[in-house]
C-alpha cells in the first residue's frame, strides 16, 4: 500500500480541487473496487470521517466521491484506508486487533478502524454501536449486520 501513497496523495488533492478528474494511466490498484474510509484529523483529533466501506466502486472514484462530503482543510493529516473486502461477522470470536469493524442497524452505522478498538470484543462492539448513536446491546439483535475488514492505512500531510 504504501508503494501507492504518492498517488492516493495525489487523488485527495485532486478531489479537493475544483476539476475532480481522475488521472489517466494509474495503476491497475486504482481501478480495481475497493472501499474506502477517510478521517481528517487536526492535532491528532478527528475533525471528520466517512466513507464507502463497500467495494462496489474503483478506488480513485471511491476516494474523489467520499472526498466530495468533506469541506476544504489545511495543516491536517489525511488517514486513507482502503478496504479490499468486507467479511460479515458470524461470531464475535472472529474478529481480531487487526479487524476494522462496521454495523449497520436499520438507518444507523458506524465504522471503527482497528486502531480505535481498544479492550475485550464486547467492548468493542459496545463502543461501535455508541459511534453509531444505537443502543449499545444493538450488536446481539437479529435486525444488526455486523462487518469485519483488514484495512490498509496511509497518512498523508495536507
Amino acid at each position: 500500500m504504501q508503494e501507492h501513497k504518492e498517488l492516493i496523495e495525489r487523488i485527495v488533492k485532486i478531489a479537493l480541487s475544483e476539476k475532480k478528474q481522475i488521472p489517466e494511466n494509474l495503476p491497475q490498484f486504482f481501478y480495481e473496487n475497493h472501499g474506502v474510509y477517510i478521517r481528517v484529523l487536526k492535532n491528532g483529533v478527528i475533525e471528520r470521517e466517512g466513507g464507502n466501506i463497500y467495494t462496489i466502486m474503483p478506488l480513485a472514484k471511491t476516494i474523489i466521491s467520499t472526498m466530495e462530503n468533506f469541506e476544504p482543510f489545511n495543516e491536517v493529516d489525511v488517514e486513507v484506508s482502503v478496504i479490499k473486502e468486507i467479511i460479515p461477522v458470524v461470531a464475535k470470536e472472529q474478529i481480531t486487533q487487526n479487524h476494522g469493524i462496521f454495523i449497520q442497524y436499520g438507518p444507523y452505522n458506524a465504522v471503527l478502524l482497528p486502531k480505535e478498538l481498544e479492550g475485550e470484543i464486547e467492548e468493542r462492539l459496545t463502543a461501535l454501536c455508541q459511534k453509531a448513536n444505537i443502543h449499545e446491546d444493538a450488536w446481539k439483535e437479529g435486525g444488526a449486520q455486523l462487518f469485519m475488514f483488514e484495512p490498509e492505512t496511509v497518512v498523508i500531510k495536507i
